[in-house]
């Protein structure tokens, strides 16, 4: 993951960054991350401004609470 922003939404903060796996724009809710690990890989993609980023990002839908993200 490349991470990009915290932020506080829905109650609780959430890191917005860049899924290598999913390839994809995700946010991650920090209360439910176990462990963090330093890789030594640097980032792979130039992002544009982060702020732009995550209000391009569209919202969980119905199905999926922002408690299950």
């Amino acid at each position: 993951m490349e991470p990009l922003l915290l932020t506080y939404k829905w109650y609780a903060w959430y890191l917005f960054a860049y899924c290598c796996d999913k390839l994809d724009y995700r946010l991650f809710r920090l209360s439910r991350m176990r462990s963090v690990h330093l890789m030594s890989q640097t980032f792979t993609l130039t992002h544009k401004d982060a702020e732009l980023l995550l209000s391009e990002h569209r919202p969980p839908a119905a199905s999926e609470s922002p408690s299950s993200l």
